[in-house]
């Protein structure tokens, strides 16, 4: 019999399977001390992390029902000039699974280095963020490529154009909706504010385009309450996975940044110093457009940022749930994580190597016969975007779990987190296997550094994984469910607050991951953002550790 994930004594075999890794954890000592007033930066985060928990006795959060609180889908600059893009498309015919895994070095010299004009750009922003039309019975349904079933992602997308042929120096802002850029600023100013007391930035300079990825707090905020900071920063998180991948597809050489200036990217894009939750939004990421500009821009010598006047924005929200005392909070939030005073600048080895499992906890012999390659192509991938609410009751294959896999887990990370090897730094992934020709079920955990997979115990546990999912049946019956995990306490205390962002941006790219492998390889996801957080800790043996789930996923065939 199968533990009851809702009565904890069941977990009683459970917990002497992990009491060792426990213990192991445990032992492990703090290889760095930080000041004081970070740590306790590092503890209001910890809190946040706990009240932001959704308990199984709880009520999970929910929008409201009346559709007038709804926040505006998208933010619309009215009041700037608009650019139409052009919707004659560059193709991307590469396969998405090859792509994921071995970039823009898998295309052929003729798909590679696209002309660097509107039509590249308009691409590339189409495919990664754009908005596609279906008809759901006599409703026309729009979506993006996103595995958000409510359409509300909090991303918006910045363009900061250098030197792309047709389109004026300056910052614009990229509405999917209009399929339009509304231009900000004017000229060179965009290049010499982003790289305002940053001389590593520098390069930008020879560089076409930079495209700023920022989340808004309303419509988070309004889907998911306080829990909406965590899963503003999968949504951004899964959109530079999307622009990376996009980029690939159409021949665009990518380089991807996870953290910036906090204050600078406020005035580049225009908040005022006391912006309230209803309008506010931060820019989480940098994805550049790395081809050498084939004709840069010019500065002038000596040119300095000038000065950045607020943008007016209309509020996505006239009124936010849970009081606007909710969206403040995760203001504060973000502040404790991005607000500047830490020596730690960099994710490196041991920290990017951590392992949730004892040292000595043997390796399953579950290899990889060859890379994974080929899939259905990335603009078919990208386009196809349609929610899967249910999931088959059907096996997939073996090879087919572990390719998706090892894209999601060994394709890199961003800076700032330096891995030694070309995997994750943050997040580990646990596998709930019910039904995979070829591998036992029971529970498995993959420890992406090693490329290896680890046996925790054979069984099934459809009710568990159905339970631990937010009590949702299509987790019991999806042939294999992958839980993201990051020892967010270690991360923290060693490397400073900002980790904690960090691993939840990571996580968003490891799910994005997994959601692009598949759908390329013709199965489908689900995925369950308000998670019972403590019960998929203890079932995995993790809640007297450090360790904390951030994303629970369902792999299989659409129903």
């Amino acid at each position: 019999m199968t533990p009851d994930p809702s009565n904890p004594k069941s977990h009683k075999t459970l917990r002497k399977i992990w009491k060792k890794l426990r213990a192991d954890v445990r032992r492990r000592p703090e290889q760095m001390k930080l000041p004081q007033h970070i740590l306790e930066r590092v503890e209001r985060l910890h809190s946040y992390h706990q009240r932001s928990k959704v308990i199984a006795s709880g009520a999970r959060p929910a929008p409201p029902e009346d559709p007038a609180l709804r926040p505006a889908e998208f933010r619309v600059f009215k009041e700037c000039p608009k650019i139409a893009l052009p919707t004659s498309l560059l193709d991307a015919p590469g396969g998405a699974i090859t792509l994921l895994s071995a970039g823009q070095d898998a295309l052929p010299d003729s798909f590679r280095a696209p002309p660097q004009d509107l039509k590249t750009l308009a691409s590339w922003l189409y495919y990664a963020a754009g908005e596609t039309a279906r008809m759901n019975g006599t409703k026309r349904v729009y979506s993006r490529a996103l595995p958000d079933p409510e359409a509300m992602s909090a991303v918006e997308i910045y363009v900061a154009a250098f030197a792309i042929e047709g389109l004026d120096p300056g910052l614009y802002h990229f509405c999917p909706r209009e399929f339009a850029l509304r231009q900000l600023r004017k000229g060179t100013g965009a290049l010499l504010q982003i790289r305002k007391g940053r001389p590593d930035l520098e390069f930008l300079k020879i560089l076409p385009a930079a495209l700023l990825v920022s989340g808004c707090y309303a419509r988070s905020v309004w889907r998911w309450g306080r829990r909406g900071y965590r899963a503003l920063l999968t949504d951004v998180g899964q959109m530079v996975q999307n622009l990376t991948l996009a980029g690939a597809g159409v021949g665009v050489q990518t380089m991807a940044r996870l953290r910036l200036n906090d204050l600078t990217m406020r005035d580049l894009i225009g908040l005022a110093p006391e912006e309230p939750p209803a309008t506010a939004e931060a820019v989480h990421a940098m994805v550049a457009w790395a081809d050498p500009a084939t004709k840069p821009i010019e500065l002038p010598p000596g040119a300095g940022a000038p000065a950045m006047t607020p943008i007016a924005r209309a509020r996505l929200s006239e009124t936010l749930p849970m009081s606007d005392e909710v969206g403040v909070e995760l203001l504060y939030v973000h502040q404790d994580c991005a607000a500047p005073g830490v020596a730690v600048q960099q994710i490196r080895p041991p920290l990017t190597e951590l392992c949730p499992l004892p040292a000595t906890h043997l390796a399953a012999p579950i290899s990889v016969d060859k890379e994974p390659s080929g899939g259905l192509p990335v603009r078919q991938v990208l386009m196809d975007r349609k929610p899967a609410p249910k999931l088959m009751k059907r096996a997939i294959a073996r090879p087919d779990l572990l390719a998706l896999n090892r894209v999601a887990m060994r394709g890199g990370s961003y800076f700032p987190m330096f891995p030694e090897g070309p995997h994750l730094a943050t997040v580990r992934p646990f596998w709930i296997v019910q039904d995979v020709s070829g591998i036992e079920r029971g529970l498995w955990y993959y420890h992406p550094p090693k490329d290896a997979w680890h046996l925790l115990s054979t069984g099934q546990y459809r009710r568990e994984a159905k339970y631990i999912a937010g009590d949702r049946d299509t987790f019991g019956d999806a042939p294999a469910v992958c839980v993201l995990t990051a020892n967010l306490h270690t991360l923290m205390t060693q490397g400073g607050p900002d980790t904690y962002r960090l691993a939840h941006l990571e996580a968003g790219i490891a799910g994005q991951r997994i959601y692009l492998a598949a759908s390329s390889l013709g199965l489908a996801c689900n995925v369950a953002p308000d998670f019972y957080d403590e019960d998929a800790r203890a079932f995995f043996g993790l809640n007297k550790t450090g360790w904390e789930a951030l994303g629970v996923i369902a792999v299989g065939y659409r129903a």
